[in-house]
């Protein structure tokens, strides 16, 4: 019980002594070194690529012995490669900067990251390139986000990030602009979101044989109801499967299925800025089918887009 206090003052002191060394950044055994192995040291530095270390160490050999053999010849290498490095930092953080208002984001970070790698003691503009680094990071990181937002279909959230991404430039800035462009042109063509009131969509362009379905032909409505909605929702692949199933059972609205199947394709053709052709070509073959199965089909003309009944005219036209 009588050493613990000792022992405490003891362990006090070394922790002070200990960071009075590491604050100051004195190496413990540098005041062992003598002149030449200091010497020594930094000419290993300098021939180790560190010129910038090396020209500080020279210099605080002159402080201490300005007319040590050698010094001054060491020295003025040193010092000059030390600068070469120095210009050459300064040097690709402009040309980094030069692509960032190119636009050409790539090459500015292969630049930075070839500044921060200059070997010198005070990097001029390290603090300012890591910054920037870690502020791509982060961009690209809601850029990522944003992406699969838009997947999941929540395209209101998706556009809000890709807006503040594209309000700034590297390192997303020209993806963002890119993604709000293909938003917009599928907004053009998507479904209106259907309120409470027309949910489901309209499935009253045929009557239904009986008013007594039995289990299969429960079954078989569902299907439609399923393909439908999730037309509404963006769903393409899960509408166009529910919609092919209930054409394959026979079901007693088929006209329905083939308009909002074929709008399903159209979609898909319109939002690929009209390059996928196949789509449009199934769309064209599913309103023709629409055609020929139900020639006086009423048109559910305010749950599609102008784009899509424009197809379907070209598609039906004699």
């Amino acid at each position: 019980m009588t050493l613990l206090p000792t022992i405490r003052r003891r362990t006090a002191v070394a922790l002070t002594c200990l960071l009075m060394i590491l604050v100051s950044g004195i190496r413990p055994a540098l005041s062992q070194e003598t002149v030449e192995q200091r010497f020594q040291r930094a000419k290993g530095l300098y021939n180790s690529a560190h010129a910038d270390e090396a020209c500080e160490l020279f210099k605080q050999i002159q402080k201490d012995k300005p007319d040590f053999p050698q010094l001054k010849e060491e020295m003025a290498n040193a010092c000059g490669d030390a600068e070469m490095v120095r210009s050459s930092e300064d040097r690709l953080y402009i040309e980094g900067q030069q692509f960032v208002q190119q636009g050409k984001c790539d090459e500015a970070k292969a630049k930075f990251e070839n500044a921060l790698q200059r070997p010198l003691v005070h990097p001029k503009h390290k603090s300012e390139i890591v910054d920037i680094l870690n502020s791509w990071k982060s961009d690209e990181a809601k850029y990522q986000n944003a992406i699969n937002l838009s997947k999941q279909g929540k395209i209101d959230a998706a556009r809000t990030i890709f807006n503040q991404l594209a309000s700034g430039g590297c390192p997303r800035g020209p993806d963002a602009k890119n993604e709000l462009t293909t938003l917009a042109k599928a907004a053009a063509v998507a479904p209106p979101k259907p309120s409470i009131k027309t949910a489901p969509p309209p499935i009253n362009n045929q009557a239904p044989v009986n008013n007594q379905p039995d289990s299969g032909s429960m079954a078989t409505d569902q299907m439609l109801r399923d393909g439908l909605q999730e037309y509404f929702e963006g769903k393409y692949d899960d509408a166009e499967r529910n919609l092919s199933k209930y054409l394959q059972n026979n079901g007693k609205k088929q006209g329905l299925a083939y308009f909002f199947r074929g709008a399903s394709h159209s979609t898909r053709y319109f939002i690929s800025g009209e390059k996928e052709v196949p789509e449009k070509q199934m769309a064209i073959e599913d309103f023709r089918a629409l055609k020929e199965h139900n020639a006086q089909f009423r048109l559910p003309e305010k749950y599609v887009s102008q784009k899509i009944l424009a197809l379907y005219a070209q598609a039906i036209k004699p």
